[in-house]
């Protein structure tokens, strides 16, 4: 199964994918610049235009209560029963402490350091 969904927030668009019981989550437009093209720059076989990220300020808890709303959609419409997503370490937390808030009862989630998976309890 998969499944797929986009959403805007402050003119950054964001993507949410469920596939083989993978979520994945990311921003499809980042932030970034046009680097001035240098005189080597064939030497180092850069056909295309360099560019390079800028740091923004991001909505987190805007966009992570988008994406708990669309995850907990699909769980009701489409009964997944298992489903996993990993982070980075320093966002494990925050992850964390939104699937204790919003998961349903009937779910459970282990955390295995940076690595989430979250299941139906059969009841």
């Amino acid at each position: 199964m998969r499944l797929q969904q986009s959403f805007h927030i402050a003119d950054l668009h964001y993507q949410v994918q469920l596939k083989h019981q993978e979520l994945e989550f990311c921003l499809k437009n980042p932030p970034r610049r046009l680097l001035p093209h240098r005189a080597d720059s064939w030497l180092l076989f850069w056909d295309e235009d360099q560019y390079e990220n800028l740091d923004f300020d991001a909505p987190v808890f805007q966009v992570l209560q988008h994406v708990s709303a669309i995850v907990l959609a699909w769980i009701a419409r489409h009964d997944i029963r298992y489903f996993e997503f990993s982070t980075e370490t320093r966002k494990a937390n925050i992850y964390e402490r939104a699937l204790k808030r919003h998961l349903p009862k009937n779910y459970a989630y282990q955390r295995c350091v940076n690595a989430f998976y979250v299941y139906a309890l059969c009841v």
